[in-house]
């Protein structure tokens, strides 16, 4: 039996705590960035392509996530209203 090597993609993983509009810290994406609000957060995140997310961002309750395509983490904006830690993924 012949039993070829995959390889698993490079990612970045990465914890924020919300507050003011800002973008995730920026590194290439070769495929996808994942936010996930942290199960048994207050309050939700606004997700969104520039700083607009804090008026009409998508919006994400806790233990719910996103998957967004773009080339670079820091094309994704976030804003907390209340207090939800979040963590994100660059694939």
């Amino acid at each position: 039996m012949v039993i070829e090597k995959a390889s698993f993609p490079d990612f970045v993983t990465g914890d924020g705590t919300g507050g003011a509009v800002a973008s995730l810290p920026a590194y290439p994406a070769k495929k996808h960035v994942v936010v996930k609000v942290k199960v048994g957060a207050t309050g939700t995140l606004l997700v969104g392509p520039t700083t607009a997310a804090a008026t009409n961002g998508y919006t994400l309750a806790a233990g719910e996530s996103v998957t967004i395509a773009v080339d670079n983490s820091a094309k994704v904006y976030v804003y907390s209203a209340g207090t939800p830690g979040y963590s994100w993924l660059v694939v």
